[in-house]
């Protein structure tokens, strides 16, 4: 588990979805940084190695915005 404050457990997250045939691929990260977004796109090449292209649209928490989760 990773520290947190206020005795709050974390999981970082970062997946991707197949739109075609609905297909998950998803990983734990200590953090979400530009080196798990990189390993995470070298997993996605390997399972679609004849992807023409891998598009990129992500939501970033909001922590002001974010209560209750």
């Amino acid at each position: 588990m990773i520290s947190t404050i206020a005795s709050r457990t974390r999981v970082n997250l970062l997946g991707s979805i197949n739109l075609e045939t609905m297909d998950v691929t998803i990983a734990a990260y200590e953090t979400i940084d530009s080196k798990a977004m990189e390993k995470h796109f070298e997993a996605l090449r390997k399972k679609y190695p004849k992807a023409p292209k891998i598009s990129l649209y992500y939501q970033q928490r909001n922590k002001a915005g974010c209560r209750g989760l």
